[in-house]
């Protein structure tokens, strides 16, 4: 369901739209875009829908910037684009003030979220960036700069900025040209391919990086790095390494039902995945790719309260090294000019197109029981998939009917997925004594023995720092520099690791940190939450959920530690839920 609020706060559901297309990028615009027809149903709703006014879709909100009234035939309809509410309001405000020189990256994200309804997390460590003239910009321009300097990408979870090395999630699914998927686009692009980088920084610094491709491409020189804000040859080198392009650049636009029907193990993309290319004309040399754009179209649930129905969803996967900062600020400007002149009028062509989906889509109708020799139900997104039922049994097949290897009859069962002496599916592994074999990998049942749990303890008797006491239900400290409030021990049987914590203080803001006790510890556990200004009880927390890597079923500790932001002012915290899962 949709929603729009408009500019005094009204509220009112919205229905007629039909279809609706939304995009998602790395680090870059999250617009979606819908033709809305009057009907009774949004009477009240249909003139809410103007420039500025909110809509909510799949629980985020938008703002619409463009707003294009049509008539088709006898018939009038809206044109509606609308950008994700976070953009706009980092767009729409200023920092007046200027920082010079070095700055954490902690107190460079107080810089731009300050006065702003949004809080941040991280996750990750990222060493400190010098800037001159640093400010008097809009908060989005200066978000840019800093992805792009600190080379850190984010997510948005309501309002909640989460800031990482890299978004998405890591797979080990092979995508192999010519062997499971065929519609590819832009295979490759070898302009910009270099294997050796050289670089100079401050004080005479210098560093040569030789990437192992170099065996098979040749040595490549790439363009030097030569920046003095570099001050160290770690730091030089990381990021020569960033901007060395070592292979060929593979480009896949596919649509994500025949991705996911080739193996893909997720049943929704998510902006920065990671898959592998199998790149065949190199004798199967392999490239991780990441999905870097997202095009979905919805169609309107026929239920009143139901949710929109996807109906077809479109990836574009590439393993390019660009910055993708970058995109945060041109694409969220560059979007509508897609749409509409630089006079605001609709481009002529897009509405042809728009017009013709409309039509279309108000025509026709979506089968989904198909009554051929039984009921055939198919699978809307992927034809290949379909149950049939009839007298003779239940079969199910991924290849459009030609085969049923999973079948149930009267004369029995068939299924290739069960095999003699052992059974193996996506999830499962059964070997004699029963073993059960996580994806990835983690022996979470050895010989019918569960090799963890998932309990989280304290310290007993509980271990606090001297600047740390217990007020009202709060840990509560005026330290400036950051105090331990607790220390947690777990098994590392699950994969994430969850807590919900509180955090106020009464001037400047706080932060919250969760780190291993041993710092040389191979399962890292290191996250900051950032909490601005409050001072009123339990009204402002936060999520946090940790990937700690493939269970390793050893015993972990970590320290819960606090401070504010300005010395001496008090700062309380607490927390709840914690859980290892996954």
């Amino acid at each position: 369901m949709l929603e729009v609020r408009d500019l005094f706060g009204n509220v009112e559901p919205l229905d007629g739209w039909g279809e609706l297309y939304r995009k998602r990028k790395v680090n870059g615009e999250k617009t979606i875009r819908f033709l809305l027809f009057p009907n009774e149903k949004n009477l009240h709703g249909f003139s809410m829908v103007q420039t500025e006014s909110q809509i909510t879709f799949d629980g985020e909100p938008y703002i619409i910037k463009s707003v294009s009234n049509k008539t088709m035939g006898t018939k009038y309809y809206k044109d509606v684009t609308a950008i994700h509410k976070f953009y706009v309001d980092m767009i729409n405000k200023q920092q007046p003030k200027i920082h010079n020189g070095s700055i954490t990256f902690l107190n460079v994200l107080n810089f731009i979220f300050e006065d702003m309804p949004y809080s941040y997390s991280v996750v990750g460590n990222f060493t400190a960036n010098a800037f001159e003239n640093f400010g008097n910009e809009n908060r989005l321009a200066l978000l840019q700069k800093v992805l792009e300097r600190y080379k850190a990408e984010i997510e948005i979870d309501g309002s909640i900025v989460y800031f990482k090395k890299r978004v998405g999630d890591d797979t080990d699914f092979q995508f192999r040209y010519k062997h499971n998927v065929l519609n590819m686009e832009n295979l490759d692009d070898s302009m910009n391919l270099a294997t050796v980088i050289r670089g100079n920084g401050a004080e005479g610094i210098t560093a040569y990086y030789r990437s192992p491709n170099a065996d098979i491409f040749g040595e490549i020189d790439a363009d030097p790095v030569d920046d003095e804000r570099f001050t160290s040859e770690a730091t030089l080198l990381e990021e020569m390494k960033s901007r060395l392009q070592d292979a060929p650049i593979i480009t896949v636009t596919i649509n994500f039902a025949d991705l996911r029907a080739s193996g893909y193990p997720y049943t929704v993309p998510n902006e920065g995945d990671r898959i592998f290319v199998i790149y065949e004309p190199m004798d199967d040399f392999q490239l991780e790719t990441r999905i870097l754009e997202i095009d979905e179209t919805f169609k309107e649930n026929p239920n009143p309260n139901g949710n929109p129905v996807a109906i077809n969803t479109e990836v574009v996967l590439s393993n390019h090294k660009k910055s993708f900062a970058g995109t945060t600020f041109d694409q969220i400007k560059k979007s509508l000019s897609k749409v509409i002149n630089e006079d605001g009028v609709i481009r002529f062509d897009f509405l042809d197109e728009a017009v013709k989906q409309a039509t279309e889509a108000i025509k026709s109708a979506q089968t989904e029981l198909e009554f051929v020799n039984g009921i055939i139900a198919r699978e809307k997104t992927n034809p290949n998939e379909l149950v049939v039922v009839n007298s003779k049994g239940i079969g199910i097949s991924t290849d459009g009917g030609q085969t049923f290897r999973t079948a149930l009859t009267a004369k029995g069962g068939v299924a290739d997925v069960i095999n003699s002496g052992t059974l193996n599916a996506n999830l499962v592994k059964v070997t004699g004594a029963v073993n059960i074999v996580r994806p990835d990998n983690a022996v979470a049942v050895l010989n019918g023995v569960m090799q963890g749990d998932f309990l989280i303890d304290r310290a007993t008797p509980f271990y606090m720092d001297p600047e740390v006491t217990v007020s009202n239900n709060f840990f509560m400290t005026r330290s400036f520099t950051s105090v331990i409030a607790d220390a947690l021990y777990f098994k590392h049987a699950g994969r994430y690791l969850t807590l919900v914590v509180w955090a106020r203080t009464l001037q400047s803001g706080c932060r919250v940190d969760l780190v291993n006790m041993d710092s040389s510890e191979t399962v890292k556990v290191n996250a900051t939450l950032g909490f601005p200004y409050n001072n009123v009880d339990d009204s402002t927390f936060q999520t946090i959920t940790i990937d700690l890597g493939r269970p390793t079923f050893r015993n972990i500790g970590v320290y819960l530690k606090f401070n504010s932001y300005a010395a001496g002012v008090p700062t309380y915290m607490r927390y709840t839920i914690k859980t290892i899962s996954g």
